[in-house]
C-alpha cells in the first residue's frame, strides 16, 4: 500500500497526485465498458403483429458424398448356407442379401435361440422371423430342430441339423403357405 507522504522529492507520490491518479483510472475503466443492453421490449397484446421476417439460412457448400460401395457378390460360403437354410418356398422372390440375411439369422436361431420365440431378420428392404422349435436327438446322435421361417405373408417349416462340422443344415423342408 503507497502511504500518501507531505515530501514532493523524487520517488515520491503525493496524495493529491494518487488521488488524481486513481480518478483517472476509474474513469478510464468506466469508460472502456460497452453500455448495459436496453431492458426487454414487452410485447403489447392490442397492437396488431408484425408480420414474421424469413431469414433464409446462407446457403452450405456441397458436400463430397463418399462413393456409393455396391455390396459384394455372395461367396461361396454365403450360398452354400442359403442353401442350407432358406426353405425353398421362400428363395423366391429374396435377393441374394435377403436370403443371405435369412440365412444367418436361421443359423442364430437355431444354435441359441429360445423354442417357440421368434427371432426378427431384414435385409435389403425385406423383413421377416425364425422361430426354432425344441431340440431332439435324431439318428445317429444329431441334434435337429424343427423352424418356421417367414417373410412378409409366406411362411415355410423345415427341419436342420447339426453337421459334424458344427453348421446347420436342412434335412427335411416342409411345404410353404
Amino acid at each position: 500500500m503507497i502511504t500518501p507522504t507531505r515530501q514532493t522529492g523524487a520517488g515520491h507520490i503525493n496524495g493529491g497526485a494518487l488521488l488524481a491518479l486513481g480518478l483517472s483510472l476509474m474513469l478510464c475503466a468506466c469508460s472502456n465498458r460497452s453500455a448495459p443492453p436496453p431492458p426487454p421490449q414487452m410485447l403489447d397484446a392490442s397492437a396488431p403483429a408484425a408480420p414474421a421476417t424469413i431469414v433464409p439460412k446462407p446457403a452450405e457448400a456441397p458436400r463430397a458424398s463418399a462413393p456409393v460401395v455396391p455390396p459384394a457378390p455372395p461367396n461361396a460360403a454365403d450360398l452354400a448356407r442359403i442353401e442350407n437354410l432358406v426353405a425353398p418356398a421362400l428363395r423366391e422372390g429374396l435377393t441374394l442379401v435377403a436370403a443371405n440375411a435369412l440365412a444367418q439369422a436361421s443359423e442364430r436361431a437355431l444354435e441359441t435361440g429360445p423354442s417357440g420365440r421368434p427371432a426378427p431378420w431384414a435385409g435389403d428392404g425385406l423383413s421377416g422371423a425364425i422361430t426354432p422349435q425344441p431340440l431332439r436327438r435324431m439318428a445317429k446322435s444329431a441334434q435337429c430342430r424343427t423352424y418356421i421361417q417367414s417373410q412378409g405373408t409366406k411362411t415355410a417349416e423345415a427341419v436342420a441339423c447339426k453337421t459334424p462340422g458344427g453348421t446347420w443344415a436342412m434335412v427335411a423342408p416342409k411345404s410353404g403357405r
